[in-house]
């Protein structure tokens, strides 16, 4: 295979389109530190294909499409569409002959990519055709390549806890192959999806773990010279964000500064290189150890400058501009600011934001105070979009990652299982040895003992971390069945006199069909049809508190007009208020309006209305009052004790046979945003509740 084959030796044509296939995905598959050369053959081999096939073989033409593909996307002279173009071709046609294995692969190029087609929304069709293929499949590869794919996905969309899942969904399938292969291609690709953990946990400000899951992969990762150098870089820049610089300088002297000179002579800068020094002095510059600094920064500058690299230069100038500014060489720093400022928009609104502020600091330096307001401006708005975006990020990203949570704890669970299964066998295993060595030399008694020891110390400690680890699990299940108990005792007080209500007038107009008049039929569908009404905003009340017992769920602030809500709330016991002849006296403007979450206060709003019904004499006013930030109902009551409604707001405890449990869901949602309720006794008699807000 390593050769081009000669097709004049195969006989039919469906043996050359077979053999030629052969040959690219041998290409394909090219390992090790001439791979890149080899795969350099890829697109011509792929154009060779698609001349040799009939224009009715789609099978084969897809492969070719994405062999081509793939051999533009290791050619620097391509542009990056063609690459796209490619592999959607051959998706389209994948998915016309139905290969699956090729539609996956296909789907996760795109991904990986980074392919995006705002317009048509194609990124996200490309995910969900993909996410469709791996719930439904049991092939591991398929789920290895798929999993990858989508915490790429994800970390591009900056969902970075789904990222995080799917990243080590794939990593504990690549593992189980790494472990028992000697096939460096697959030890490579698991080398290859640590370090995107490792990178993801480090841009999210977690280089604890991502110096772990390097650690992980690290010994994969020699199996080819471009990995190995990709890890150091990035030991490099953790120990810096760590703050052990020793470690880092020790990686930058092992490992990068050799690679730096076996490029000393060649056009090429190794990104490595670049990066591992700009690294080193922004710790310096971190730590204001300006002098310490400055010989990695020229250095990463010059070498970056060299490049003629977009990214590479753009990270030299931004680095370079922040040591002169911090320095006090303002002046020098704003032209490297003004270069680097449109490649900061190409890569996120982050770069973008911090580039803003830098040049706002410059140009107040150097005394441009107008330019130096434009800038903080641009700044000051680009950081309160970030924010809102990010905190929609965060939102969606939740919802994915609750979504996933479920599958992700039983692979975590499994995955202990089996190390604590491993350490048992090797525990047992060197007992025995230690017991035959003892035999044979007694002398070697306390060493063996020693070993012992050792390992029991290790296993009890295991042990003490998942018996913590159970006590957590335990506890949060505790929550969830006292949340449960808490909504069947709700759902048995709350609905069973309603439904009881509405069971009895049901049975009266089957037994009595002919007893009821015309004008007492109308009336009994009016209660009917309040009865049911009132059931369904029970059962949402429910739902509703439910919802917000949950550990994930969160209100949703928004403007919402006051006076709409009581208005609403009104209309649901009109009918009850007029058979107790109470009249309502609403004083509250038309446009009185709170930042709050509409469905929670809508909830507490005919709740505390119920109440007052309740507890009202016949023939007496219900007055509402609402202003500022603060909404009242008075009424008449002969019977209500504010001490005991107030008792009752503040039980934690749900008992069916008592009343009280719509106080309760009261409670509960008013203290997630933020409203104070109480009762309160009137001089005149009469009973007050008082929802205030409180922030």
């Amino acid at each position: 295979m390593a050769q081009k084959p000669d097709l004049s030796l195969y006989k039919t044509h469906e043996e050359k389109v077979q053999r030629w296939l052969g040959y690219c995905e041998w290409l394909k598959a090219g390992s090790g530190n001439d791979a890149m050369t080899v795969r350099q053959n890829m697109a011509p081999a792929a154009e060779e294909g698609l001349q040799l096939i009939s224009a009715d073989d789609l099978p084969a033409k897809a492969r070719f499409l994405a062999y081509k593909a793939l051999g533009f996307y290791y050619r620097q002279d391509i542009e990056a569409d063609s690459v796209s173009y490619y592999y959607l071709e051959s998706l389209d046609l994948a998915k016309k002959v139905n290969d699956v294995s090729l539609i996956v692969s296909d789907c996760v190029a795109l991904l990986h990519i980074g392919y995006e087609d705002e317009k048509e929304d194609k990124g996200n069709r490309l995910k969900d055709m993909l996410q469709s293929i791996i719930d439904t499949s049991s092939n591991q590869q398929i789920l290895q390549d798929g999993y990858a794919a989508l915490g790429s996905y994800f970390q591009q969309k900056a969902f970075y806890s789904s990222a995080q899942d799917y990243f080590i969904k794939s990593i504990v399938l690549k593992k189980q192959q790494a472990d028992t292969t000697s096939i460096n291609r697959i030890k490579n690709d698991y080398a290859n999806q640590c370090y995107a953990l490792a990178k993801l946990y480090l841009n999210t400000g977690s280089p604890d773990k991502a110096l772990d899951i390097l650690y992980e992969g690290k010994t994969s990762a020699a199996v080819t010279a471009l990995t190995h150098g990709r890890y150091e870089a990035l030991f490099i820049e953790i120990f810096c964000r760590k703050e052990k610089i020793d470690s880092a300088l020790d990686h930058l002297h092992r490992y990068i500064d050799p690679l730096e000179k076996q490029f000393s002579k060649a056009p090429i800068v190794p990104a490595e290189v670049v990066f591992s020094n700009l690294a080193i002095a922004e710790y310096y510059i971190n730590a204001k150890h300006y002098d310490s600094a400055f010989s990695y920064l020229d250095k990463g500058y010059k070498l970056s400058a060299k490049s003629k690299e977009p990214l590479f230069e753009y990270r030299g100038q931004k680095l370079m501009a922040r040591y002169l500014l911090e320095t006090g060489n303002a002046a020098k720093a704003i032209p490297l600011l003004n270069k680097a400022l449109p490649v900061a928009k190409q890569f996120s609104k982050e770069d973008d934001a911090d580039l803003l502020k830098y040049m706002a600091l410059a140009q107040t330096a150097v005394g441009n105070k107008d330019a130096a307001l434009q800038y903080y401006a641009a700044y000051t708005d680009l950081l309160d979009t970030l924010t809102k975006e990010k905190i929609s990020r965060n939102f969606a990203d939740l919802e994915t990652h609750y979504q996933t949570n479920i599958k992700q704890n039983t692979i975590t669970a499994l995955d202990k299982e089996n190390k604590l299964k491993k350490l048992e066998l090797q525990t047992a295993s060197r007992t025995k040895l230690l017991l035959i060595i003892g035999l044979v030399a007694v002398g070697l008694l306390a060493l063996l003992l020693y070993f012992v020891y050792r390992n029991r110390e290790k296993v009890n400690s295991l042990l003490h971390m998942q018996n913590n680890q159970l006590e957590r699990l335990n506890s949060e299940l505790g929550t969830a069945n006292n949340t449960k108990a808490k909504l069947f005792s709700i759902i048995s007080h709350d609905l069973r006199s309603p439904i009881s209500q509405i069971i009895q007038l049901l049975q009266l107009q089957k037994e009595n069909p002919m007893l009821i008049s015309e004008a007492a039929k109308a009336a009994h569908d009016i209660r009917l049809k309040a009865a049911s009404e009132n059931v369904l905003e029970t059962m949402e009340d429910m739902l509703l508190w439910s919802k917000s017992q949950m550990e994930y769920f969160k209100p949703q602030l928004t403007t919402v007009n006051i006076y709409l809500l009581i208005r609403n709330a009104l209309a649901f016991i009109n009918s009850e208020a007029e058979q107790k002849n109470i009249s309502i006296n609403m004083e509250a403007v038309e446009n009185f309006s709170l930042q709050t979450d509409e469905n929670f206060v809508a909830v507490i709003i005919r709740n505390l209305l119920q109440n007052a019904l309740k507890y009202s004499n016949a023939g007496t006013e219900i007055k509402i009052a609402a202003a500022d930030k603060k909404i009242s109902f008075t009424n008449s009551s002969s019977v209500a004790d504010a001490d005991l409604l107030n008792a009752q707001l503040n039980n934690k405890n749900i008992d069916s046979n008592r009343s009280g449990l719509g106080l309760q869901i009261v409670s509960d949602l008013a203290t997630a945003i933020g409203i104070h309720v109480f009762f309160q006794k009137e001089e005149t008699g009469k009973l007050t509740a008082v929802m205030e807000w409180t922030d």
